[in-house]
Formats: C-alpha cells, structure tokens, sequence
C-alpha cells in the first residue's frame, strides 16, 4: 500500500516510476480540453492520497485485530464447553474421598454395649455430620464450577466486545475511503470544484 501511495506521488510530480507504464494515454474531458488548477489539483490529489493510506491502514489494523478476536472468541467458546462438560476423573476422586473419610468415620467412640440410647446417639452424630460434609462439598464443587464459568465468560465477552469493536473501526474506515473515492470522482468530473473539496477533506481533519 505504501509503496503504491509513492508510486502516485512519483506520478503527480513526474518523477520516474519503479513500473513501465507503457505508453501515456491522452487525459480524459475535461483534461486537455479547457485550463485546469493544475496546482491546487495536484496538493488535493496528494491530500487524498495521504488521507486514504491512512484509512487503509486502519483498516488493515482493523483486519489484524478481528482476527486475533475471533481466535479469542473460538478459544473461550471451547473452554466454556469443555467446563460444562462433566469431568469423570474429579468425580472419581470426590468419590473415592468420601469414601475414605467415610470409613474414617466408621469407628465412632466406643460407649458402653448395655446402653443403647448413647449408642443411639452417637450413630445419629455421625450420620449428621457426614451429611453435613456432603452438602458442603457439594456447596463448595459448585461454588467452584460457578467461579470457573464466570471467568470463562468474562473472557468470551471481551473477545466479542474486540471482535465489535474491530468490525466497527473496519466499517468506519471503509466508509471514510468510500466519501475519499466519491470527492476524487467529483474532482475528475468538475475540477473547478476543488476549492470546495479541499475545504470538505480538511474539515474530516486531514
């Protein structure tokens, strides 16, 4: 892009090219048919040109980032899936850990065998109390699965928010290139008009 940016100068200053032309065609109407402001014409034409190297530079910044976005996007799509996913192996093991503290808990404090209401009661605390440590754990697996869906999605929504953003800036720029184009056209078909359109290209800031 850039090289074909110096290229047009090299052009607009008649300075030699780095491509064969081939042979110089006569300029369409109205060049060659009346005197033109041939001046102001070349520092629009130059101002153009530089404006639209720029919006084309936007626009491949746009691109790069889109891209990059998008990769962030599929990245945090899949890991959100996999997590949703039940995972065999860590239930396995919350298994096989309730079972070891469960026959750690199997012996409770031995009570004398002619009273059955302690014994009776004892039971019961130990029932309660592996209830308890079930619920907790339950509690606290999901708790866990929560904090790991909430940062997955925090991460797929910045990488959508990028991708809008990128799309946003791309549109932008293509658009600006696209008034460039129009103001060149409107240069070619009326170049008396070119008071006007210099004072039209330096109110967008270029």
């Amino acid at each position: 892009m850039h090289y074909l940016a110096q290229e047009m100068k090299n052009a607009l200053d008649s300075r030699p090219l780095g491509v064969d032309c081939g042979e110089v065609k006569p300029p369409p109407a109205p060049y060659g048919q009346k005197e033109l402001p041939g001046a102001k014409m070349l520092i629009l034409y130059k101002k153009l040109l530089d404006a639209s190297v720029r919006e084309g530079e936007k626009v491949q910044a746009a691109n790069r980032d889109l891209e990059e976005a998008k990769q962030k996007e599929k990245e945090a799509r899949e890991r959100l899936a996999k997590a949703r996913k039940p995972d065999a192996k860590r239930e396995d093991k919350l298994s096989a850990q309730e079972k070891t503290k469960e026959k750690s808990q199997e012996k409770p404090e031995q009570k004398p065998k002619d009273d059955p209401i302690a014994k009776a009661y004892e039971e019961q605390k130990v029932f309660q109390e592996k209830e308890r440590k079930k619920i907790a754990e339950v509690y606290k697996q999901q708790k866990e699965k929560q904090a790991e869906f909430e940062d997955l999605s925090i991460n797929l929504r910045a990488a959508q928010k990028q991708i809008n953003e990128s799309n946003s800036r791309k549109i932008e720029a293509t658009n600006q290139l696209n008034r460039y184009d129009q103001m060149s056209d409107q240069l070619v078909a009326n170049p008396a008009q070119v008071g006007k359109l210099d004072q039209a290209l330096t109110q967008r800031g270029n």
